[in-house]
């Protein structure tokens, strides 16, 4: 499927979602652990093994890019899946929501960030032109949704909100699927291979 195909899928489940929800009244569709919560958490919980995956299967600059993305899809799944109120383990639950989860995925991208440094000097250049990629685009596009969203979520405008989030997970999800089936395609924006720097 086209990226394009993928965008007007999305764009007719909303329209689905929108006539379900303020037409036919059937609002218990966005409440929390319902359908539309439901839909992101499978976004995430499809993406992050793939991304995982295919660290594991590649070398050089992709693996960074791909645990780093990962992370991101974890951070976002556990703000999702709102652990304080399953049931798990008290230690799961305290160290998967909260100040604890806050700090452990901090630490977890100064941890990534540091090394990547580190091995790679700082090629802000060649990164920043990363971004023009459609997998960089299609993850920008994305995080867009969830910064809107949060606007309608402190207007206390839940079914929006929702929809925004759902559709930056979707969004987010598909950049994942075509960076695991074309790495290559995110990283041929650069006019020169990113490689580690020789230590003397």
């Amino acid at each position: 499927m086209r990226t394009a195909r993928w965008i007007v899928a999305i764009g007719i489940f909303n329209l689905v979602l929108v006539y379900l929800v303020l037409v036919r009244g059937q609002t218990h569709l966005h409440d929390k652990g319902n359908l539309i919560e439901n839909i992101q958490a499978m976004c995430y919980a499809i993406a992050i093994p793939m991304l995982v995956f295919l660290s594991y299967r590649t070398s050089g600059i992709i693996p960074w890019l791909s645990g780093i993305f990962a992370l991101t899809c974890l951070s976002i799944l556990l703000r999702e899946i709102h652990m304080e109120d399953m049931q798990v383990p008290e230690l799961i639950k305290l160290l998967g929501s909260g100040t604890e989860r806050n700090l452990i995925l901090g630490g977890s991208y100064l941890f990534l960030f540091s090394l990547f440094f580190f091995l790679y000097g700082f090629p802000c250049a060649q990164l920043l032109k990363l971004l023009k990629s459609e997998i960089a685009a299609m993850v920008i596009a994305g995080v867009i949704c969830y910064l809107i969203a949060s606007i309608f979520d402190h207007m206390k405008i839940y079914f929006w909100e929702e929809i925004l989030e759902m559709n930056g997970s979707l969004l987010i999800l598909w950049a994942a699927i075509k960076f695991f089936q074309s790495p290559e395609s995110l990283t041929r924006y650069t006019d020169e291979t990113i490689v580690r720097r020789k230590r003397t």
